[in-house]
Order: structure tokens, then sequence, then C-alpha cells
């Protein structure tokens, strides 16, 4: 399942941690990143850099790699919402558009039921 046969991970603060649990975990916190939850994609690269950015272990690596990728995604659908909704308001994406997904003037009152 490893390009290697070393038994241990090396993590970017220098513990060892086993290849299996390692790729477990590497695994399951990028899965983890489509709950809602992106900033485990940035813990993800960060905690296995040296596989990111050396590949001895390939696993780890392709899931590093997508967490990069999803976690550059998702950052630039957000910057662009932001965009849309804080500089170009009705300007950029039209009266109705604003109107429906302007969280900022959604009425609490309205969402207590």
């Amino acid at each position: 399942m490893s390009g290697l046969d070393n038994e241990y991970v090396t993590s970017v603060d220098g513990q060892e941690i086993s290849t299996p649990h390692a790729q477990k975990l590497c695994m399951r916190m990028f899965y983890a990143g489509f709950l809602l939850l992106p900033w485990l994609w940035v813990m993800n690269v960060w905690l296995f850099w040296h596989d990111f950015r050396h590949g001895r272990d390939l696993v780890i690596q392709k899931y590093t790699r997508q967490s990069a990728a999803g976690f550059g995604l998702v950052t630039t659908m957000l910057l662009a919402w932001v965009a849309a909704f804080s500089l170009g308001q009705q300007d950029w994406v039209g009266q109705a558009f604003f109107d429906k997904y302007n969280l900022a003037a959604i009425d609490p009152a309205e969402l207590q039921a």
C-alpha cells in the first residue's frame, strides 16, 4: 500500500507515526474535510508536509495533494462569494440573485418557527 517499505512516517514536528496509522489518519482527515471542515485539509498537508513535498509514501502523498487542491478550491469559492456580496453587491450579481443569497439581509425572527 505504501510507496516505500518504511515502517514509520515522520510528521512535520518530528513525531514518528506507523505507516498504516499515518495512512489511515491522512485519509480520514481528507474525507472529513468534505464535512464543511476544509481547515482539516490544511492540517493534513501541514502534518504530512514531508510526504506532500517529497512523496516518500504514495498513499499519503495522494491524500495530501488532494487536500491541498480541495482547500484551494474552497478558498477560491469563498473569496469569490465575499467579493460578489461585499464589493460588487447588486451591480455584479443582479438584484434577484443578491436578494436570494445575501446572508446579511436575513431577519433572525423569520428563522424561528
